[in-house]
């Protein structure tokens, strides 16, 4: 323990110990304890705080169910690199804890022990390590096992079918959301964890190319969302599940138009998710969303690079880039997180590689170059997907590659590809077949919207855009 700098003689030095220690024997840690638990606050900087009042605590078998309440409390928004093995050896101790406590004849057992909620932060800092990470789909199982009411089970299986989706494996993350869904139809009061299970089946169609049943889905989220905002009294923990949510449901709205190339309407609503985020982080004590930020330059950056301003396109792209790229240059070098790749850093690595073209090269000889340089920024991307259990990444990277080598004409190291995606682990897992012809479907109708997109900028339409509209560059103007 450091001292102040004017405790200076051995004898005052002494005196302050004996304070500090009869503080901390006569409840301070405790109090410190119960203090954190009733703050509203859960901003990142402070848990280096709560950690150590964690640690103070460990050996008083009283204080485990404040622990653990604690643990539950912080430890799910603590998903940044650099703090997720701090909080997953403070989950295991309260895990370790909760046994003497309950084979304990001295301590009372009338409460309950929330063990659903306990697992599902052990979940998220073990997932901080790779997408596909065995053990933290164990903790949800057990989640799944301990649960003691409807709503502890919707909510580890909605936690379980997030991170299927996270690695690719739909199928399995259709089986749990029809399986959410049946329960909240049953407990009408659910009707906030009902709107979840329509976001959910909105990514889930939206992976699969049905971009129809995607939108019914989130159309159906967003409102009941906007109807519980509406009705809601408590403005701080539910609107700020509720805010989130919405945002996400915003966003993938967005996406399908961008699918579609209306990118004009795409962009209104990827800058009103993030407007969401962000007006209400004050106003709701919302904590900072930095991925689901990052995610909104990325989207920004690939409509920007679609409709040719392509300086708007990379400044986006590097500012998701570095959003991305924040908690792996925090790791602890100690730790195995030097081996933590974020899937969205995958996409954004991806999209610069066709920025790369637009990079000055000399007059002579430029092509091979930079097709060099895009072909090893995509295989750089291909094995990062892989390293974290991205396996939709995987085949993008594939499926980008294979472009790359067609628009070249360099069929002799395209074909290759085909057979090595078609092969693959990760095509059979993210759909096999049907994958495949979902996505012939969704290139065919691209073609069209491709054609009607670029008819519409010849014509200077307003469906097109010309700047970017986002608060950051509203009164910037970028040249194609």
């Amino acid at each position: 323990m450091s001292l102040p700098p004017e405790l200076d003689s051995d004898a005052t030095q002494r005196q302050y110990q004996k304070e500090n220690k009869e503080q901390k024997d006569s409840g301070g840690s405790k109090r410190t304890l119960m203090g954190w638990l009733q703050s509203s606050e859960v901003d990142a900087a402070n848990f280096p705080s709560v950690l150590k009042v964690l640690e103070d605590n460990k050996d008083d078998l009283k204080q485990t169910l404040n622990c653990c309440r604690a643990v539950i409390k912080f430890a799910n928004n603590s998903i940044k690199v650099e703090q997720s093995e701090a909080w997953l050896k403070a989950t295991e101790q309260v895990l370790l804890n909760i046994d003497k406590y309950r084979s304990s004849s001295d301590l009372p057992k009338k409460e309950k022990i929330p063990f659903t909620d306990l697992y599902i932060a052990k979940f998220s800092c073990l997932k901080v390590r790779n997408n596909r990470n065995e053990e933290a789909k164990e903790c949800l199982i057990q989640a799944i096992y301990l649960s003691s009411s409807c709503e502890e089970k919707i909510k580890a299986y909605l936690t379980l079918a997030q991170y299927y989706e996270d690695i690719s494996e739909y199928n399995e993350m259709k089986k749990y959301l029809d399986k959410s869904e049946k329960l909240c139809q049953t407990k009408p009061i659910l009707e906030n964890y009902l709107a979840h299970v329509w976001l959910l089946l909105g990514h889930y169609y939206f992976f699969q190319f049905n971009f129809r049943l995607s939108m019914q889905n989130l159309m159906k989220a967003r409102t009941k969302l906007e109807s519980i905002l509406k009705n809601t009294q408590n403005k701080t923990k539910e609107s700020e599940w509720t805010y989130r949510r919405l945002s996400d449901c915003l966003h993938y709205i967005g996406r399908i138009y961008h699918e579609h190339y209306e990118l004009v309407k795409a962009a209104e609503y990827y800058i009103k998710a993030q407007r969401i985020l962000e007006e209400n982080q004050k106003k709701n004590l919302l904590e900072k969303e930095p991925r689901a930020t990052a995610f909104y330059h990325l989207r920004l950056g690939q409509i920007l690079e679609i409709c040719q301003i392509r300086d708007g396109a990379r400044e986006h792209y590097d500012e998701s880039k570095n959003i991305f790229s924040y908690g792996v240059s925090q790791k602890d070098s100690k730790s195995d997180n030097s081996k933590i790749v974020s899937s969205g850093s995958v996409q954004v690595y991806l999209a610069l590689a066709n920025m790369i073209k637009d990079a000055p090269t000399s007059q002579s000889k430029s092509y091979e170059p930079t097709l060099k340089k895009q072909e090893a920024q995509i295989k750089k991307a291909e094995e990062d997907s892989l390293k974290t259990g991205y396996y939709r990444g995987y085949l993008l990277a594939l499926l980008q590659l294979f472009w790359l080598y067609v628009r070249n004409l360099k069929f002799h190291l395209a074909l290759p590809l085909v057979w090595k995606a078609l092969t693959s682990d990760e095509f059979k897992k993210s759909g096999g077949v049907l994958l495949l012809y979902r996505y012939a479907k969704k290139f065919i109708f691209g073609i069209f919207y491709k054609i009607r997109f670029l008819v519409l900028l010849k014509l200077h339409s307003d469906k097109v855009l010309y700047r970017c509209h986002c608060p950051i560059h509203q009164n910037k103007q970028y040249e194609k």
